[in-house]
This record gives C-alpha cells, sequence and structure tokens, in this order.
C-alpha cells in the first residue's frame, strides 16, 4: 500500500484498491483564530496576533479591546479550526492583506472574488444590539463616540464610517427589537460621497460613509450561528459598478456526492463605481458580542468554503477470504457513507457500484446499509470493515470514494412520478401531485429551484378546495446506531387560513406509521419567499437501524380559496 497525493493504491493478487476523496481549492487569505489562550487560560487580546494565512501584518485594535475565546464555530461540513474572536460593547479591528489579492489580480476589473466567513450570535450582552460589519476597504472603521475635535455631532451609529476612503462587503444589525436570536443581514458599501448619510447624521465629509446596498432584507437565524457567503464582481472598467451578492446557506451547503448548494442568492446589488485596487486592508466593527470565526478570501467558492479534511479514504487492511471475497478495513471520516466501485480499467466513470457489502464479524467498526447495501458508513472513529463479493463481476480494480446520499432526487430524469415514489389521493378531487416544470399557475414559482423539473400539487395549475395528496418517497435503511438530515428545498403558496403542507418521517417497517415528533408541520405562506431550503434532523434514537420513508403531505380546506400549493425539489437524506 502506497500513499500518493491523490489516490492510495493496494495490489491484492491481481486485485488494485484504488481510494478516492474529494480535493479542494486554497483560501488565498484564511484566518482561523487558531491562537492559544493565556497561561491561565484566560482569553488574549487580538491585537499583535498574526496567524493565518495571506495576511501582511497583525491584528490591531482601532478600539476595543477584542479576544480570542475557546470554540472555533463550526458550521456543517465546513472544515475550521482554532477559537473565535468577539468583543464586548463597541469595538472594531482591522488587518492588512497587502498585495495579496491584487497579485493575484482578484482586484482587477472584471475580476471575481468570493468571501466567507461565520458569524456566531451566543452570549449577546443585549440580544437587540447585535450589529458587526465585514470590509475589505482601504482603512479602518472610525474609533470613538459622539462628537470630534471640530465640535461636529455624530449620531450614536458613526462607527459605521471609515476612517477613509472606500470598502465594501456585508453589514448585519438586528432583526427586530422584541428579544428573538434574529438578524439582518445585507450587503453594504462604503464611500464618502460628500454627503451626510442617514447613519452618520452630521458627520464631516471626509469619510467612507456606510451606503446599504438596497433594500433591508431579512433573515432569521435560528441556529444562532450563520455562514456568510458573498460574492464580488468587479466592474468591467474603472467607471462600471461593482456587484456584489449575498448567500446564506443552510448547515447542508455541501453533501457527499452532491457538491456544493449555497441555495438561492439572498440579496444581489451593484453599487456605485469604487476604486477596488486600493484595497488592502480586512476591517471589522462590532457591538455585544457576536463572535466572528474562518474569515477567507478566495478566486472560486470553493476556495472559501473547504470542507471537512477527513474525507479521503485509506484502506488500513485487506486479506481474500477465497471465492472472489475480499474483506477490508478502511479509515476515513467519521460517521461517513463510502461506496465502492469496480472495473477492468482505471475508468470509474462511473464503474459497476458494488452491492451487498456485510461486515462480517458482529464485532466490527461501523456499519452498511443504503440501496442493496451498496454502503459501508464508518463509525464514530471513521473506522469500518467491509467484505466484497466480486465473484459474479470480476474486476481487475475496485475504488472506495466518498458515497452518495441515501436518497437524492431532484426529479430532472422525467416529468413523470420517478421510481420507487408514491403520489396518493386520498381525499378531494382535480388535484394531486404533479412532476415537470412548474407552469400554469399565477403566482406559483417560475421555474424548478434545480432545472427543470420539481415535484409540485398540481404543477400546472392551482389546487382544488378540501383536498388530502401525499408524496412519498422510496424506503430508505438508516444504519443502526446513525442518524440522518433530510433537506429539501420548497416553494409554498397558500390562503394562509389552514391549507397547509407538512413533511412526516414514516416507519416504513411498521404499515408506514408516522415516527413521533419528526415532523415539519403547518406550512405555509404567500409565495413571497420563494424556494426556501429546509432541513429536519433524523436522530439516530428514532432512525437508527430503521427502513423510513419521506411523506410530502398537503391539505386544503373548503373556503374555496386556492392558490399555486406546495412544491419540493431536490430532496436529500444524508449520513450523519
Amino acid at each position: 500500500m502506497k500513499p500518493a497525493t491523490t489516490s492510495i493504491f493496494a495490489a491484492l493478487a491481481g486485485l488494485t484498491i484504488v481510494c478516492s476523496g474529494l480535493l479542494w481549492g486554497a483560501a488565498l487569505i484564511d484566518e482561523p483564530f487558531d491562537y492559544e489562550l493565556n497561561p491561565d487560560l484566560s482569553e488574549p487580546n487580538i491585537g499583535g496576533k498574526a496567524g493565518g494565512t495571506g495576511w501582511t501584518g497583525a491584528w490591531a485594535h482601532q478600539w476595543g479591546p477584542a479576544k480570542v475565546f475557546d470554540g472555533g464555530l463550526a458550521w456543517g461540513s465546513l472544515k475550521t479550526t482554532g477559537r473565535r474572536v468577539k468583543a464586548p460593547g463597541h469595538n472594531a479591528i482591522y488587518r492588512p492583506i497587502g498585495a495579496t489579492l491584487a497579485d493575484a489580480g482578484l482586484l482587477d476589473n472584471g475580476a471575481t472574488l468570493w468571501f466567507s466567513f461565520v458569524a456566531d450570535l451566543r452570549d449577546q450582552g443585549i440580544i437587540t444590539n447585535l450589529e458587526f460589519h465585514v470590509a475589505l476597504a482601504t482603512d479602518s472603521f472610525l474609533a470613538g463616540w459622539g462628537g470630534d475635535a471640530n465640535g461636529n455631532e455624530r449620531y450614536t451609529r458613526m462607527h459605521h464610517l471609515l476612517n477613509n476612503g472606500e470598502g465594501i462587503g456585508i453589514s448585519a444589525q438586528p432583526m427586530n427589537r422584541s428579544g428573538t436570536m434574529h438578524a439582518q443581514f445585507r450587503t453594504a458599501f462604503w464611500q464618502d460621497n460628500g454627503e451626510n448619510d442617514n447613519d452618520a447624521k452630521d458627520g464631516p465629509d471626509g469619510y467612507g460613509n456606510l451606503h446599504k446596498s438596497g433594500d433591508n432584507l431579512w433573515f432569521g437565524i435560528t441556529q444562532e450561528t450563520a455562514l456568510v457567503v458573498a460574492k464580488i464582481e468587479w466592474g468591467a472598467d474603472a467607471g462600471a459598478g461593482e456587484t456584489i451578492t449575498l448567500y446564506l446557506p443552510g448547515e447542508n451547503f455541501w453533501t457527499p456526492g452532491g457538491g456544493y448548494d449555497l441555495g438561492e442568492a439572498i440579496q444581489t446589488e451593484t453599487t456605485v463605481a469604487l476604486d477596488q485596487s486600493l484595497f488592502d486592508t480586512v476591517s471589522i466593527m462590532w457591538k455585544d458580542t457576536p463572535g466572528l470565526d474562518e474569515i477567507r478570501f478566495g478566486a472560486t467558492m470553493e476556495d472559501v468554503l473547504p470542507i471537512v479534511a477527513n474525507v479521503r479514504p485509506e484502506i488500513t487492511s485487506f486479506r481474500s477470504l477465497g471465492g472472489g471475497d475480499w474483506e477490508l478495513t478502511l479509515k476515513g471520516a467519521a460517521n461517513t457513507a463510502y461506496e465502492f466501485r469496480s472495473s477492468t480499467t482505471l475508468d470509474f466513470n462511473p464503474g459497476t457500484l458494488v452491492e451487498n457489502l456485510t461486515q462480517g464479524d458482529a464485532g466490527d467498526p461501523g456499519a452498511t446499509g443504503g440501496t442493496n447495501n451498496s454502503m459501508l458508513f464508518t463509525d464514530g472513529n471513521g473506522d469500518g470493515t467491509v467484505r466484497l463479493a466480486l465473484t459474479g463481476n470480476p474486476a481487475d480494480f475496485v475504488r472506495a470514494q466518498t458515497a452518495p446520499p441515501l436518497l437524492g432526487e431532484n426529479f430532472d430524469a422525467a416529468a413523470t412520478l420517478p421510481a420507487g415514489w408514491a403520489s396518493t389521493v386520498v381525499s378531494g378531487t382535480d388535484t394531486a401531485w404533479g412532476f415537470g416544470p412548474p407552469t400554469g399557475a399565477v403566482t406559483g414559482p417560475a421555474e424548478a429551484s434545480s432545472l427543470p423539473n420539481c415535484a409540485g400539487t398540481n404543477i400546472s395549475g392551482d389546487y382544488t378546495a378540501s383536498v388530502d395528496v401525499r408524496l412519498t418517497s422510496p424506503s430508505i435503511l438508516i444504519p443502526a446506531g446513525l442518524g440522518a438530515t433530510l433537506s429539501f428545498r420548497q416553494f409554498i403558496d397558500t390562503d394562509l387560513a389552514g391549507d397547509v403542507g407538512s413533511v412526516r418521517i414514516l416507519d416504513a417497517d411498521n404499515s408506514d406509521t408516522p415516527i413521533a415528533g419528526l415532523e415539519i408541520a403547518n406550512i405555509e405562506g404567500d409565495g413571497a419567499a420563494g424556494w426556501t431550503s429546509e432541513t429536519l434532523d433524523l436522530p439516530a434514537v428514532d432512525v437508527g437501524g430503521k427502513n423510513i420513508r419521506i411523506e410530502f403531505q398537503f391539505t386544503s380546506n373548503g373556503n374555496g380559496d386556492v392558490y399555486s400549493g406546495f412544491y419540493v425539489d431536490d430532496v436529500t437524506v444524508t449520513v450523519p
């Protein structure tokens, strides 16, 4: 067995095992805040710290101090390390990047720049005072509070101003004043235009004033944490505006076999023309302790969204059982699904899926499952043992690779009911689950979430009154001891008076009885939100070792007020 940078090969008496994982790019600028605590385990000030990559100097306080706190921020499959930074009260820090981005051509006219960070809203002193800004700029945020030496009175939000020049980035403020843990995110840019803006009141000219890109857009953070991803497309020439797009993806923004999915853009706006060639500083301002972590800048989305590190499996032992049967032990990511594909050449696109996997001894680590037992699931330590029966399928090569989701359905194969799915009309007439491009409903979605097809109640028209229609997935085996996550995209447009959608998890081994507590009930809306990403956790205690089905249900009352209804797309079930 010889490890290599891209794959691992093991020769087994004529059989070769190839291990394949997922690679990703590297951010040009990366700050994981991986700094040691003080000897007494207290939090150190961020000032003077100079870790990470791509920076040309250390962090500095504009006012503060901000500190490094134990516990980095995690988000789904995002690769995270180290700790996080936060500060009480009103604080600002900045750090120079020099020409790191400029030398890479990422500040050129017509270039595209991506950046991301994780925002944490825990431990707020006053929840409704949440506020922070992250800017790529020419300078730091303005220090101080109140008036300046010349007697110029400034509003209490004067900390929206840069010391000088211009910048572009993301701004967040409280969603409301009710004390709920929500935040308002929006794109923003900073530029002194010689005018007093609403956030600066009587602030003098010469400062980089905050400008909101477009209308306020709201995003409720129920997890108290958010992954913020932004794409900046610089104008084609010096006189053209810059376009910044904001994404706030769910925790399942990446799935094995499915790749990245940021979901729909929260906001896309074009600013005035900025001179981005001068941007050499990353500046952060906040109040009331929201934490920040994993700040990254790069040329592509993949550069700033690396997935968990240990996804490449390694074959640690193997032995022949005779008769074309083999037993392998695999080391990979914890609680992760892997599949095996055979081929008479090194061409595994797609190769032949090896099915009917077994574990061998009852005490072997990991578990097998998936359709026709085609997946090996590692345990919490990333270990798994599996037996492959290749008697009826001779092969010269077998590859171990990250497996696709237990269920993955985008309804795009044909505009008909997918194989293994069931559509049932429990009551009512003239309404059923349909498949294809959504057309004909006045207030329905203009197109599927992933083109061309989706599923929907009367895909080409509005639903009718007094109906109960259900769409049910094929049976899905969840490995013993493991939980799973259901993810899907939905569009909902109802009368807001009792016509609702719901999602239930059924026990396929128990006459499709709904599993208590695993439900999303009373789904309703007016269509204004468009397609949204939804998830439902399926704990191991409820689904481990069971065959389950996913049921999408829509019911309407008899008042006669009907609309486009309930649409779903991109349905996946992943482990863990």
